[in-house]
């Protein structure tokens, strides 16, 4: 048995008792938390990552987490979605994400696996009682050149923490604006509106035909839209 078909063995060996375990692989969407299976599905998005670790903590102010799990890219990776699922936990679990990459700020890079990141898709976060932005900054405040070199100051300590929640908004009793074509059958909006919401559809590279429907019944373009 050649190497590279003993660490396959070994991959997928891992991955069943993973299954079976408190990880699992988890499921790329939605993005954020979701409780299930009496654990949470953690999925973030990180295109250029070259490593995602996800840490729980067991306060806000600890620096060091109660649990880390790094996510393996070949079993923990869809597409641009770093997942996994945890299971024994639930509403309350403070989290947080360490992310590794290339550090080039000229190509909009600044990776550090040094500094903690809050999920983007976070329902809630702690409050710490001394907030202090500056030791999560990329990049090295004492190099010759400003973003030269990256920060190696972890900032565990001095970050909020991700709250997991299972609060969800509930639109209840909203409806979307009704559409009323008016009496004279001139289109409500402005000239001028049409023209800038062009302009600026150009600049975000939006196709009109990716953006406009049609409205059956009343002859009339309908906007649908679309996330970024």
């Amino acid at each position: 048995m050649s190497t590279r078909t003993r660490e396959r063995a070994l991959r997928t060996y891992l991955a069943e008792v993973s299954e079976r375990s408190e990880l699992r692989r988890g499921v790329p969407l939605p993005a954020g938390t979701r409780e299930v299976d009496g654990g949470i599905n953690f999925a973030f998005f990180s295109r250029h990552a070259t490593r995602v670790r996800l840490e729980l903590f067991g306060s806000p102010a600890h620096a060091i987490p109660a649990k880390v799990i790094d996510l393996d890219p070949a079993f923990n990776r869809t597409g641009d979605m770093w997942h996994v699922w945890v299971g024994g936990i639930g509403p309350g679990q403070l989290y947080a994400y360490r992310v590794d990459g290339p550090y080039d700020p000229a190509q909009g890079h600044r990776f550090n696996f040094n500094k903690l990141l809050l999920d983007p898709s976070a329902t809630a976060i702690t409050q710490v009682p001394a907030l202090d932005f500056g030791p999560a900054l990329g990049d090295d405040p004492s190099a010759p050149e400003t973003d030269s070199r990256p920060s190696t100051l972890d900032d565990a300590g001095a970050m909020p923490k991700c709250v997991f929640t299972r609060e969800h908004f509930h639109w209840h009793d909203d409806r979307p604006p009704r559409h009323v074509p008016r009496a004279d059958g001139e289109d409500p909006v402005p000239q001028g509106a049409r023209r800038d919401r062009r302009r600026a559809d150009a600049c975000a590279g939006v196709q009109p035909r990716a953006r406009q429907g049609h409205r059956p019944g009343n002859g009339r373009a309908a906007a649908q839209l679309l996330g970024i």
